[in-house]
């Protein structure tokens, strides 16, 4: 493994991690909140495969956090940056959540960096529906009920087609979660 911090043109460091020595070149890009070790499975089960570049957005992990707010461009030119800067690429990018937002923009903006986009629970712009989603997080964040934080950010996880095939999952009075 290969840690390194690369400063991008704003002065902000955004820390990186490689992983594996050869083949395609995967991306791994966290969502809100989250940083690299978040691919931390992934990366154990693909590094003999792949060369695995894992990110920690601006403000997460050990990447600095300058002042904000942040947008989804400005952390997709900050992966645009940091794979220059790591002489990879193109490569496949994955992101979960805020991380295929930055990934979706991060394709558009600059497509020569990119084979491949794999996305996961993610939006490809603001609407009413992450408005609120993101609001309720942010008031559950704001009382400090973790417990429902949690598990209002699983639910946004699951697609229908999983909650339909587990009756276990309930709603209403509670969250039952079948782990």
């Amino acid at each position: 493994m290969e840690a390194r911090t690369v400063t991008v043109d704003d002065g902000t460091g955004i820390y990186t991690e490689v992983h594996g020595k050869s083949g395609p070149v995967l991306c791994f890009v966290a969502g809100l909140g989250d940083n690299l070790c978040t691919w931390t499975s992934q990366v154990e089960a693909l590094a003999d495969q792949f060369q695995i570049v894992m990110i920690d957005n601006r403000g997460s992990g050990n990447s600095t956090t300058p002042p904000g707010p942040y947008s989804t461009q400005r952390m997709a030119d900050d992966a645009h940056q940091a794979i220059l800067a790591l002489g990879l690429g193109p490569v496949i990018a994955i992101g979960a959540s805020m991380g295929g937002a930055i990934c979706q923009h991060w394709a558009t903006r600059y497509p020569e960096d990119i084979e491949r986009v794999v996305l996961s629970s993610t939006w490809s712009s603001p609407d009413v529906i992450t408005g609120v989603l993101f609001n309720h997080w942010k008031g559950l964040a704001q009382r400090g009920d973790r417990q429902a934080l949690i598990e209002s950010l699983l639910v946004f996880c699951y697609s229908p087609h999983y909650l339909l095939a587990r009756p276990e999952i309930r709603f209403g009075h509670g969250l039952s979660l079948p782990f």
